[in-house]
């Protein structure tokens, strides 16, 4: 009897006449995501299987059909059931894509969208992702796939999103987080150690590692590991070679390099450059 194979199936699809939108299919049979978060807005299809997503604070099951939307910077983790497995289509599109499509949908000033029920079954919006993936591979003109995009973003905003103002957004993280954030996007391959963080914020350094931790989720070394990893997707999707991005990236060892893209986005690095661009 021939034994399933554990391995992801992982692909991606990129077009120049669509900046800002990134899709990919997946399908797991393991475990194989930590905590960690986008800087896009994120909208998932499962279409097979079962899994568990922990976000905002809580733990929910979807199954097939389910289509699951999460913000930027939310934290988040999915993953399959033990012994179970599962397929997914990810849309990440660029909050700038959705604030100019929120702005045609509700027609009055608003911007940042936001979903308040973040797993919801809506198979015509299904459809409408489908279709624009489809459109994509298979070389559509630009007006087509323009139009399949803001069509899809219209029904996700118009169904299911809420626009607030501005100055109703929530208050943000604390001026010690803010500080730490800073500090490690300004330069994400600089080796920084929670001496610095601790003297940055003028907390102690258990003090700057807990309220970091708290206020966004992920450790700091866990959030310099997303914008490293970011910053390689990006070199990688503009031509440069695994060894290069992972140099330029601050991982001089290709095997730390692999381990550490896998984890933050369920792909090696040759899966993601040999993506259709």
């Amino acid at each position: 009897m021939s034994k399933t194979s554990h391995r992801p199936d992982v692909k991606f699809w990129r077009d120049p006449d669509l900046p800002g939108v990134e899709i990919r299919y997946s399908r797991y049979t393991t475990v194989c995501f930590p905590k960690h978060t986008h800087d896009c807005y994120s909208v998932a299809i499962v279409e097979e299987g079962t899994n568990t997503a922990f976000l905002r604070d809580s733990t929910v099951a979807m199954t097939a059909g389910d289509l699951i939307v999460i913000h930027p910077g939310e934290v988040h983790a999915c993953n399959p059931l033990q012994d179970s497995g599962w397929t997914y289509r990810m849309f990440y599109i660029d909050a700038e894509i959705l604030e100019a499509a929120a702005l045609d949908v509700f027609e009055s000033g608003l911007e940042t969208p936001e979903f308040p029920e973040p797993v919801f079954r809506d198979d015509e919006l299904s459809q409408a992702l489908v279709g624009l993936n489809e459109a994509i591979e298979q070389g559509a003109d630009a007006l087509e796939k323009e139009s399949r995009l803001l069509d899809a973003c219209a029904m996700l905003l118009s169904r299911h999103a809420q626009a607030i103002l501005p100055e109703a957004r929530p208050q943000g993280d604390s001026e010690a987080t803010g500080l730490i954030r800073k500090r490690l996007e300004a330069d994400p391959t600089a080796t920084v150690k929670l001496e610095e963080l601790a003297a940055l914020t003028g907390l102690s350094r258990y003090a700057a590692l807990r309220t970091f931790q708290r206020e966004e989720g992920l450790s700091p070394h866990a959030y310099q590991t997303q914008l490293r990893i970011a910053q390689a997707k990006r070199l990688m999707r503009d031509g440069a070679s695994i060894v290069d991005a992972a140099l330029a990236t601050g991982y001089s060892d290709q095997s730390h390099f692999s381990n550490a893209f896998k984890q933050v986005t369920g792909a090696t690095p040759r899966q993601y450059r040999l993506s259709r661009p």
